[in-house]
């Protein structure tokens, strides 16, 4: 079968509550008949310029979310990814990256490449001024993505996140400005 597509950027980043904005999504492995979700919800007029390019109308109350494309062919989908604004106020310009990847994808390089690519779209398109990575210290994958896509490690928040067997973790904080290497 053919590989599963992979969302990079949405331009705009942002659009109305009442949907049917038109937007362009970069990435790769995109073909005609794929699918698109906002938010889980369906995007329309899905339109596939190339394997790296398509466009489309958002669905109503698109927000800031995870978007997920599918081939037709019923690719399963490797991962997600998304901005998560910080609180405070929005001059902040402050984002958590969240990522997942599927355990059968997992240690092929794609974590960090898509790290990259997006926090060089979010400090372009977005206008993000820090874009922070946060990784449960044991979960080594995730420090490496981190780390091979560029981000710097600032410290250690101790025990600040339960993991799925109840006990507490350290997290090990990383960050990204649009001035380092290689991000504009």
């Amino acid at each position: 079968g053919s590989n599963p597509p992979i969302p990079v950027s949405v331009v705009p980043g942002s659009g109305s509550a009442l949907g049917n904005d038109l937007v362009t999504l970069n990435g790769v492995h995109f073909v005609s008949g794929m699918a698109i979700y906002f938010c889980g919800d369906p995007a329309t007029q899905i339109t596939v310029a190339s394997g790296s390019q398509a466009s489309c109308r958002t669905p109503p109350g698109t927000g800031v979310c995870d978007v997920e494309v599918v081939n037709p062919d019923g690719q399963e989908v490797w991962g997600g990814t998304g901005f998560h604004p910080r609180p405070g106020p929005d001059a902040a310009r402050v984002a958590e990256v969240g990522m997942w990847i599927h355990v059968d994808q997992a240690g092929r390089g794609l974590g960090a490449e898509v790290l990259r690519g997006l926090a060089c779209w979010g400090f372009d398109a977005w206008r993000w001024e820090r874009l922070e990575w946060r990784a449960a210290r044991d979960n080594l994958a995730s420090v490496r993505v981190a780390e091979k896509a560029g981000f710097t490690r600032e410290g250690l928040e101790r025990g600040a996140t339960v993991l799925p067997d109840g006990r507490r973790s350290d997290v090990v904080v990383f960050a990204a400005l649009p001035d380092d290497a290689g991000f504009l």
